[in-house]
């Protein structure tokens, strides 16, 4: 499955499953958020899911409110990014194959207890 680049971002598609570095870089705007948003240094976003749209949508929002995006496609993957850089924030998806948000987030409290971490899902039943 080939998922199409939203408008506003450059870059090739992303194929299923594929998890680039860093977030397509964004055309060059300016919007009236940001506009009024000013960083004295643009916080360090770690953005963790294992869907390739929420990701590429997550980070045209993050960027448009001046965030520098890293990504990981799953827990593993946050664990290893965490172990090898610092970042401000993390957006964590709760259901991720090969390690879930949750088990990750305990992981990453061995060693690194500061960094916020704040939970996402896409679940929208109520028993879920």
């Amino acid at each position: 499955m080939v998922v199409p680049t939203p408008p506003g971002i450059s870059g090739d598609t992303l194929q299923e499953g594929e998890d680039k570095r860093r977030c397509p870089t964004l055309t060059p705007t300016t919007t009236p958020l940001q506009s009024r948003l000013v960083w004295t240094v643009p916080p360090k976003v770690l953005l963790v899911d294992d869907d390739a749209v929420c990701r590429r949508l997550s980070c045209k929002f993050l960027q448009l409110l001046g965030c520098f995006v890293d990504v990981a496609g799953d827990g593993v993957g946050a664990i290893t990014k965490m172990t090898l850089n610092k970042y401000d924030l993390v957006l964590m998806d709760m259901m991720m194959p090969k390690l879930d948000g949750a088990s990750a987030t305990s992981l990453i409290r061995q060693f690194d207890r500061q960094t916020p971490i704040i939970s996402m899902t896409s679940n929208s039943k109520p028993n879920e």
